[in-house]
């Protein structure tokens, strides 16, 4: 018996630092220092890694989930950065709510999961709930940066992760970066808006409220109808102008998005910087949330309201307003010749949509999925060039289909004419093509007033 008690005491005593490390855990705050807690379940790393073992570099931990589109999308961007700064930098995929083998399961029929690209390059830690406990956090991408010091340097957004960010941290100079908040919605509620939380007692008929950048919140969009009140609310949080004004602009019953154009001198204000590293600096000025509450209107009555808001606000604000206007364009405008071409629909497939080097892949794809991908590869306002789905597909989310679109590798520098040509050939084999012609279009414009 006496063996035994003395064996257990041993290994309660192995066991407690690591009990009491997960016990007294608390968030940690810029500034703070890394407790040294060690990556468990971590793959695509030689050895059992700890916090400590990465003293000396800078460590980029990118929390992420398998539901996170624009965090897959960004692992490419984040093995390069990696690449870049070899034995000074570690990035490592931090997935707290998943296993290995969930995520394993979700990524294995994505096609661009193959040697060399994504989830099989940068070493990734599962299922560990600890890190958010650690890091809370409502929104991923998130991005919690380790100094060289060891201690936490920064907890940003994903666009932050850039070469000049490493540099200057790993010289101890990295800038005050814009801290990601989105569990500290300080002074307003995401459903009860901007106002009513500190005047809970206020019997509201209507009012409206623009406020410029709150750095608390990773934006979004309610829109709330109290029968009881009987009054109808609309919030944007964290909305770009141009946003602010297609919200308000876009017809309840239009099927595709509107499409805006801007005739200013004010587009340095009005569109966020190429330079990721530019982006926390113009969010102040540039970026707002408005709130609308009504009585029980409708819907076209709730946007004319906002119509009217918005241009007031900002034509006293930047001298600016926006109306709709149909303008006649040259449009690349898809139709469908031979319906026997396109692929039947085929359950046993999983769905996917990536895009390679040189095509563009579709897998058990609704038919607007692939129109949507078009439109971002065609259409330019700029030049100005639109593009248009005429086929009965354009709006069925019914029916499923697979194609392999051909788009010419980035690196070739094709000119446009010549990838133009290769995407119609693939277009033509699923009884599709794109033909050029002139449409009349409704447009947002955002003009100089």
């Amino acid at each position: 018996m006496m063996k035994w008690t003395l064996t257990l005491v041993a290994v309660l005593g192995l066991l407690c630092p690591a009990l009491a490390q997960d016990t007294q855990l608390r968030p940690l705050a810029v500034g703070d220092q890394m407790p040294d807690i060690p990556f468990r379940n971590i793959r695509n790393y030689p050895t059992a890694a700890s916090v400590a073992d990465f003293r000396g570099k800078v460590v980029i931990l990118d929390f992420w989930s398998t539901g996170c589109s624009a965090c897959i999308g960004a692992f490419p961007k984040m093995e390069a950065l990696q690449q870049k700064f070899p034995g000074q930098l570690q990035v490592i995929l931090v997935n707290p709510h998943e296993s290995a083998e969930v995520v394993e399961a979700r990524t294995r029929r994505m096609y661009q999961y193959k040697p060399g690209v994504g989830l099989s390059v940068l070493p990734q830690v599962t299922g560990d709930t600890i890190w958010k406990r650690l890091f809370p956090h409502r929104t991923v991408p998130h991005h919690v940066w380790i100094g060289p010091d060891g201690k936490v340097a920064a907890i940003t957004h994903g666009h932050n992760a850039t070469p000049e960010n490493v540099q200057q941290l790993l010289k101890n100079q990295l800038p005050p970066l814009a801290e990601k908040k989105d569990l500290s919605l300080t002074g307003y509620h995401i459903i009860q808006g901007l106002i009513r939380t500190t005047h809970s007692d206020l019997k509201t008929v209507g009012y409206s409220a623009l406020t410029h950048y709150l750095p608390n919140s990773s934006g979004g969009r309610s829109n709330k109808v109290d029968t009881a009140s009987g009054t109808r609310q609309i919030s944007l949080y964290n909305y770009a102008v141009p946003r602010l004004f297609l919200d308000a602009f876009q017809p309840a019953d239009a099927k595709d998005k509107l499409r805006f154009i801007i005739e200013s001198d004010k587009k340095a204000q009005l569109l966020p910087p190429e330079d990721k590293n530019l982006l926390d600096k113009w969010r102040i000025p540039h970026v707002f949330s408005y709130e609308i509450v009504t009585p029980l209107v409708t819907d076209d009555e709730l946007h004319r309201y906002m119509q009217e808001d918005l241009n007031r606000y900002f034509g006293q604000l930047w001298g600016i307003e926006a109306r709709i206007e149909h303008r006649k364009m040259s449009c690349y405008v898809l139709v469908q010749k031979d319906k026997s071409k396109l692929p039947p629909s085929d359950t046993s497939k999983p769905y996917v949509a990536f895009r390679t080097d040189s095509t563009q892949v579709f897998q058990q794809c609704v038919f607007p999925d692939i129109s949507k991908r078009l439109r971002l590869l065609l259409e330019n306002l700029e030049t100005p060039l639109a593009f248009i789905d005429d086929t009965d597909m354009a709006h069925n989310y019914m029916v499923r289909t697979s194609m392999i679109i051909a788009l010419g590798k980035r690196s070739d520098q094709l000119p446009e004419a010549r990838r133009l040509q290769a995407l119609r050939k693939s277009l033509q084999t699923y009884g599709l093509d794109i033909k050029k012609q002139k449409r009349r279009i409704p447009v947002l414009v955002i003009r100089d007033k």
